[in-house]
């Protein structure tokens, strides 16, 4: 199959997108109780390209295309092997937000469904939906050459960015499945320096900006898991050698924690409101400034309330 030649003619299928494909628009319910038990439960979105997965009929052929998207426009699309039931593909077909992680693709929100726009606007209407589709419409069929679908991950945490740092996948938003209320994980971002002192035993440094805008010591970065000690051994390219090859030194030397070592990476970090200590989450590729220690406080007082 000629897909060079294909995948132009499907693109000039695509129905329209309405604004809002990509996020949640908050509810004003005035019925909204936060302390009744299911309001609690969150959706953690994934971060991630904007991308959408069509199912769609062609002729007599039926697809699985994923759509990638920059600034409101398509810009790359693939054919994904999914085992789907042929309904999905009525009409216009259905269309859904997605976020790839690894080998699976995360269902985030549907657009079209059966070839009509999806009007419900809760978060949770669609989670609920979304999980029957999986059950019912797709197989997710377990062979390297198919992709596997999945919702995002729901939880009823009390501590969101705790649980988010202990996810394993990073998140792009956390939007309640009540009121779509949305906690956008970039805005309690703080950036610091971070060297690392014991790999071994996973100690790290965090500097950032005092009041005079000098370079300090903060405390301690917090790496309670296994997926953070290996995200940190990989942005600091940490191979431990083997014992044998461990050459016995005598001499030892005093550290100070105002120097910062010759190895150091720009790390976005989230607080941690149980351990009251900041997590390293995110790698800083581009040149950014240094948090100072006005904006890391007052980020601590805000994390502390969700």
């Amino acid at each position: 199959m000629n897909y060079t030649n294909l995948f132009p003619e499907l693109l000039k299928k695509i129905p329209s997108l309405p604004k809002n494909s990509f996020c949640y628009d908050s509810i004003e319910d005035s019925n909204y109780n936060k302390n009744q038990k299911n309001n609690n439960f969150r959706a953690f979105i994934p971060s991630g390209k904007r991308q959408i997965l069509w199912f769609l009929k062609d002729g007599t052929n039926y697809y699985s295309i994923l759509l990638e998207y920059q600034n409101s426009k398509n810009i790359k699309c693939h054919f994904k092997y999914i085992a789907f039931d042929k309904i999905l593909a009525s009409g216009l077909g259905t269309m859904m937000w997605v976020t790839q992680i690894g080998s699976e693709l995360s269902l985030n929100k549907i657009i079209y469904l059966k070839g009509k726009i999806f009007n419900l606007k809760r978060c949770g209407d669609h989670m609920e939906k979304i999980r029957y589709l999986i059950e019912n419409y797709i197989n997710n069929l377990t062979h390297s050459s198919f992709i596997q679908l999945r919702i995002p991950t729901i939880h009823d945490s009390r501590s969101v960015l705790s649980f988010v740092g202990n996810l394993d996948y990073q998140i792009y938003n956390v939007v309640s499945l009540s009121n779509n209320y949305n906690i956008y994980i970039k805005n309690y971002y703080a950036l610091f320096c971070v060297s690392c002192s014991d790999s071994l035993n996973d100690c790290y440094k965090l500097y950032c900006k005092d009041k005079n805008g000098e370079i300090k010591y903060y405390q301690n970065a917090l790496v309670n898991n296994l997926n953070c000690s290996r995200m940190l051994k990989k942005f600091f390219k940490i191979k431990h050698i083997q014992y044998e090859n461990i050459e016995c030194s005598d001499s030892e030397s005093d550290g100070d924690d105002n120097i910062i070592n010759i190895e150091t990476n720009y790390i976005y970090c989230l607080f941690d409101k149980n351990h009251k200590r900041w997590k390293p989450y995110k790698l800083c590729k581009d040149k950014c400034e240094l948090s100072n220690i006005n904006k890391i406080k007052t980020l601590e007082v805000k994390t502390s309330k969700i």
